[in-house]
């Protein structure tokens, strides 16, 4: 009976462990992820808004000269 309690001891700590294991991935995997998209996506807006900033200004300048 001592040998059954200590395989299943053994065998519920192995699998909570791989459980927990793979859940902490997919949540960091998950978040590095949504991480990356959130700033590329505002480095991206940043970068076209200033292009464009910048065209509409040289585009005003000749325009008035």
């Amino acid at each position: 009976m001592e040998l059954v309690v200590d395989f299943l001891a053994e065998l519920f700590v192995e699998l909570l462990a791989d459980f927990l294991a793979e859940l902490l991935v997919e949540l960091l995997a998950d978040f590095l992820a949504e991480l990356v998209v959130e700033l590329l996506a505002d480095f991206l807006v940043e970068l076209v808004v200033e292009l464009l900033a910048d065209f509409l200004v040289e585009l005003l300048v000749e325009l008035v000269v």
